[in-house]
């Protein structure tokens, strides 16, 4: 018996094959690799692997757009299966950029084989034609981003992100699992496109229907669809930089071509749910982007809208919809991969947390990252001239032809609400960041003793004075004259003035009263020690080396010591 190796590794399965090939080789070399040596070893064979994956689906394929595969064995390998390829392996690509400032250079090999194995499961969904082969696809993308998530797990934005994508996404495994079982019942096929051909009883039409909605929820989980949206703020907050813009992309990419595969075996009746879906999407993620405060907070709210325009597509599956919603997704991977990256280079450390506010001035800081960012924030409005433009005039256009004038409506007013903080981001990043103003000093006009304060003698700057020994000894930080808000007082500048042999400023009542009550305002919050306000510990510096008057009280007599003395008491 002759084996054939074209029916056990098909051709449509060879860039999945490369890609777990690729996460095994990873941890091997993780053990054998020098530990100087082992983070470039992984990330290099890791990318070998993106990259050759790459070559594989853009040598081969159909040129047809969506073809139903008649084999229960077979992949597909049409235009949407090499679509989703390509954007799957860019946003690898770029988030193993993005991630590596965060890596463990320890265990590199972890982050890594996770990463492949997600990007091959996300193949396996988006080429997938039978239902085991769907839902091992979402499996193995499910729990390998389950763990990205929280990846940092020292924290507890990760750890509880992570939580709730797990806990939530167990539950729509669940009901996948369920609608298949039911569809499986009612037909006795896993083909999807046997499925859509197999006569169903009568008493069994009801079973069929319910199983396929059940099907089309469960993919609907991985799209952020609303109300099945909950997890996805949370869990974009807590992953890294890069996972969240893995996530936003290649997770939305795979779903939506199941989803598609799936709705064109489904009849109308079990669509409808995915219109409605498809407008709440739009209504919960424009709103809910207005009061977000947060960068990866807003990009999940924003996909979560994003999704919902994507669904626009599936009224009536006509095949300038499809085009219009491939189009758009290709469009919106690439504006929101391009707007992570610019964050990046705009925050190379890694973060936390990611505040709008971190972006103000970003322009001036970076130039190049500024720009991009601003570029790609505008594509993503819907500006004219822009990837996100065209590719809302088509999926408007397409609405309009099946029919659904309200989706169209909706998306028009979701785009315009949705302007409001995408601009915000674009003022944020052009504004200049503001200058700190320059320190004043009350007693700049007391006279001659803000001078000494200023070039390091005298009661601020000397080796004793408030800065100097005396606050040493109790752990205090050094003050200066010239701080705002901190002041010798009038009492002190004379005593200055008298050590360094000058004659006594003299002062008016007002003006001494008003050196008074500025030199007793201290910041609020700064600890100050007693030495250095204590008349004990007053010690000015002459311009003279070989003595250092010691001054007591309002009198001051000069005691030979050297440089450098401690204070006697």
């Amino acid at each position: 018996m002759q084996l054939d190796m074209a029916q056990i590794f098909p051709s449509t399965a060879m860039p999945a094959l490369i890609l777990a090939a690729g996460a095994l080789a990873a941890l091997v070399v993780e053990l054998a690799a020098p530990p100087g040596r082992r983070a470039g070893w992984v990330l290099g064979l890791t990318a070998a692997a993106l990259v050759m994956a790459g070559l594989v689906v853009a040598t081969g394929g159909s040129p047809a757009i969506i073809e139903p595969a008649s084999s229960a064995a077979r992949l597909a390998d049409d235009g949407i299966a090499r679509l989703v390829y390509g954007v799957v392996l860019v946003a690898a690509l770029v988030t193993l950029v993005i991630a590596v400032p965060a890596l463990d250079p320890g265990e590199p090999a972890a982050f890594s084989a996770l990463l492949l194995l997600v990007a091959a499961g996300m193949g396996l969904l988006a080429s997938a034609t039978t239902l085991p082969v769907l839902f091992l696809g979402l499996e193995l993308l499910s729990l390998g981003l389950y763990v990205m998530v929280g990846y940092h797990r020292r924290e507890p934005a990760a750890r509880e992100g992570a939580l709730k994508y797990l806990l939530l996404g167990s539950v729509a495994s669940g009901l996948l699992l369920l609608g298949m079982a039911l569809v499986f019942a009612a037909t006795g096929e896993l083909a999807l496109d046997a499925i859509g051909r197999a006569g169903v009883a009568p008493g069994a039409q009801r079973l069929w229907t319910g199983g396929l909605v059940l099907v089309l929820v469960g993919i609907a989980f991985k799209l952020a669809l609303a109300p099945l949206h909950l997890w996805a703020p949370d869990a974009y907050e807590g992953a890294g930089l890069g996972v969240t813009a893995f996530m936003s992309v290649a997770t939305k990419a795979a779903a939506f071509a199941a989803l598609l595969r799936v709705a064109l075996a489904a009849p109308e009746q079990a669509q409808r749910p995915l219109w409605l879906m498809a407008a709440l999407s739009m209504a919960v993620g424009s709103l809910g982007a207005l009061r977000q405060t947060e960068l990866r907070r807003l990009m999940a709210y924003s996909g979560i809208a994003n999704a919902g325009y994507l669904l626009i597509a599936l009224p009536h599956l006509t095949r300038p919809g499809i085009e219009a919603a491939l189009f758009y997704l290709g469009s919106y991977a690439l504006i929101n991969l391009g707007i992570f990256a610019a964050v990046a280079l705009l925050q190379p450390a890694p973060a936390s947390r990611y505040p709008l506010q971190m972006l103000d001035g970003a322009v001036g800081r970076d130039p190049l990252a500024g720009w991009a960012l601003v570029a790609f924030v505008l594509a993503l409005v819907g500006m004219p001239l822009t990837g996100g433009f065209v590719g809302k005039v088509l999926l408007v256009g397409a609405a309009v032809r099946e029919g659904a004038q309200w989706l169209a409506f909706m998306l028009v007013a979701s785009t315009a609400i949705l302007a409001y903080p995408y601009l915000k981001l674009v003022e944020r990043a052009v504004r200049r960041s503001p200058e700190a103003p320059a320190p004043t000093s009350p007693v700049a006009r007391s006279g001659p003793a803000s001078a000494a304060g200023r070039r390091g003698r005298g009661v601020g700057g000397g080796p004793g004075g408030p800065g100097g020994l005396a606050g040493a000894a109790t752990g205090a930080r050094p003050a200066r004259l010239g701080e705002p808000g901190l002041s010798a007082g009038p009492r002190l500048s004379r005593v200055g003035a008298m050590a360094q042999g000058r004659p006594r400023p003299r002062q008016s009542h007002a003006s001494r009263g008003a050196a008074a009550r500025a030199g007793s305002r201290l910041p609020v919050g700064r600890r100050v020690a007693p030495t250095m306000l204590s008349p004990m510990a007053r010690i000015s510096s002459p311009p003279a080396a070989s003595t250092v008057p010691i001054v007591r009280g309002s009198n001051a007599r000069p005691i030979a010591a050297p440089a450098r003395v401690s204070a006697p008491w």
